[in-house]
């Protein structure tokens, strides 16, 4: 019976990635909707914010473009010494804060990246001609960068979102603020821009054995690894991320990197 429960889970996922879900991407395309990434986050339960975390475990946050695959191939390695039987959460998702578990009293980790060069990265991202091809917004970033900021909530304001656990939400100067407090009392944020030393740093304060660092899902097209950000380009995804820019800087600020 298990066997037939687990493949009629199977039958009912590849059923609604190949069907159900090409057919919510064509009419987003004719219709500058997100229908698709509403059905994606809700089929796999992305972006809950009403987890409970135990004391010994520690919630990964996972913004994109932000290193976090790579991330979280490093945190599923073994441990050297586990005696504190930790364990990890939301590595396999995109989860924000949760709203139960505060991150004053519970661990969180995070990698974070400057802010415009996160969203004009996962604009290139899914702009790309094969690998982007099959991502929920495809077909607005290939309308242009201001159809994608004005129809994405994945590159406005993302950081406050996720920080603050309201995922959604229009954010404001009372959404920040919480992000900010929840930021600075994370077990550990990573500096996306020093990414080798700053894996490092966290696979010697988790005690994981991983000697090499892997570079999962890395930027390869057009460009190699730097790409220039066209002023125009710049001055629209900062228009749209006012608050995310703030929060970095002040964070920045805060941690002396």
């Amino acid at each position: 019976m298990k066997i037939l429960k687990k493949l009629g889970k199977k039958i009912k996922k590849e059923f609604d990635k190949r069907v159900f879900s090409s057919v919510l991407k064509k009419i987003d395309a004719l219709s500058l909707t997100t229908l698709d990434s509403r059905r994606r986050n809700y089929f796999f339960k992305y972006n809950l914010s009403d987890f409970e975390l135990k004391h010994n475990e520690i919630s990964f946050i996972h913004t994109p473009k932000t290193g976090g695959f790579s991330i979280g191939s490093i945190m599923q390695s073994s441990f050297k010494n586990n005696s504190a039987n930790i364990t990890f959460r939301n590595l396999d998702t995109h989860a924000p804060v949760s709203l139960i578990s505060s991150p004053s009293e519970y661990k969180y980790i995070t990698f974070i990246r400057e802010p415009v060069e996160r969203v004009y990265s996962y604009y290139r991202h899914i702009l790309h001609p094969e690998k982007g091809k099959n991502e929920n917004y495809h077909d607005l970033a290939n309308k242009g960068l201001v159809h994608l900021l004005q129809n994405c909530w994945e590159v406005r304001n993302l950081y406050c979102q996720y920080f603050s656990g309201f995922v959604y939400e229009e954010i404001n100067e009372k959404f920040l603020e919480t992000a900010l407090k929840n930021l600075k009392n994370f077990y550990f944020v990573g500096n996306f821009h020093n990414f080798e030393n700053e894996a490092r740093k966290l696979i010697d304060l988790l005690h994981l054995d991983c000697k090499n660092i892997p570079h999962l899902n890395k930027e390869n097209w057009r460009t190699e690894e730097k790409f220039e950000i066209p002023n125009k380009d710049r001055k629209l995804i900062q228009a749209y991320n006012y608050f995310d820019i703030k929060l970095y800087n002040s964070f920045i600020k805060h941690s002396n990197w």
